[in-house]
Order: structure tokens, then sequence, then C-alpha cells
């Protein structure tokens, strides 16, 4: 589920604009954050126990003790991956870039692409595996070889992820094409 800064439901596919020249998609947290809780947890109790801060008697002794450590780091570890994972896209017309981050509560790591190496954004449909329900992908598409695709946005959502491909196709001035909406007569 992709949540878009500062915005409401009834918003939902509209970037954040941060000035004229800057939109800005970023996703993370919320549902996925709340998840990671049981997770982190979990994880804390296991450790807690191997350590011997929570009193326990175990049939096995070390070697169930010795068992359970990596499965409290295992547990620990995805949680706060889950509770503080967080990404994003900002595309900046100024200085004609694009820039695609992940990071816990801030960016951590960066790739950054030219914008005029694009020739458009490219809306499509991507089916879910072993019957969940697909997504519909917007990416930064070129016709020159060796110049990567870039996922801007995933919505289960078609009218919302056509709402958004519009809209940063009118800010950043290049055509969208629309896979999906051309297949179904959309």
């Amino acid at each position: 589920r992709i949540v878009f800064v500062n915005e409401r439901l009834e918003k939902k596919a509209t970037p954040r604009r941060r000035d004229d020249d800057v939109r800005e998609i970023k996703s993370g947290g919320g549902r996925i954050a709340l998840l990671g809780i049981p997770f982190f947890v979990s994880g804390l109790f296991l450790l807690y126990v191997t350590l011997g801060f929570v009193p326990m008697t175990m049939d096995g002794g070390p070697l169930v003790l010795a068992m359970l450590m990596p499965l409290g780091f295992l547990f620990t570890a995805t949680g706060i991956l889950l509770i503080l994972s967080r990404q994003g896209v900002k595309i900046d017309r100024t200085s004609g870039t694009v820039v695609k981050w992940w990071g816990l509560l801030m960016p951590l790591i960066r790739r950054a692409h030219r914008l005029s190496d694009y020739d458009g954004l490219s809306l499509r449909f991507v089916k879910g595996a072993r019957g969940q329900e697909g997504i519909f992908c917007l990416s930064l598409v070129s016709l020159s070889p060796g110049v990567p695709l870039v996922d801007i946005i995933t919505l289960s959502d078609y009218t919302g992820a056509r709402k958004v491909g519009e809209d940063l196709s009118r800010f950043i001035e290049k055509p969208l094409s629309d896979m999906q909406g051309e297949e179904n007569g959309r």
C-alpha cells in the first residue's frame, strides 16, 4: 500500500507537492509498521528468555536456548525493519533528476537518475503471485539501451494509478503509455 505524504483517502492519488518543481511520493510505515510490532515484541521476549531475564524452565536445557537465540535475533530484526522501513521517489524538474530512495526513518540508500534520459511514463498491470491480487505499476521508461526502468509507484486501483500517471506526465512533460487501459479498451 502506498501512502502519499500529507494526503488523505479522498486525495490518495496525488503525490505531495513540495514546491512547483518537486514532486515526492513516499511509502512504508502505516499498516506494515503495525505488522512489525508483534515480530519485534516476540523477538525481544525470546532474547530475554535466552539471556535469563525471564525465568523459565525448559526441557532440553542449553540446546533449546541455543536454538531460541537466533530466532530471537531474527524476529527482532524483522520487526525493526517492518516498523522503520520507508521508500520513496523524488522528481525535481529544476535539477532534472529522479531520486529513488530506501531507508528507515530517513533515506539511507539513494539512486539518482537524469530525467532527460527517460522518454515517458508507462502504466502496466503486474499479475499477483498464486492467486494474489495484481497491481498497477507506474514507471519511467527509456527507449535507449542501458537506461534502467524506474518504478515510481504501485497501486491496486487502476483509476488512482492512472490519475497519478496523468499528473506526473503533465509535471515532467513526457507522454504516458497506458498498457492496461489500451488492453482493456479504457
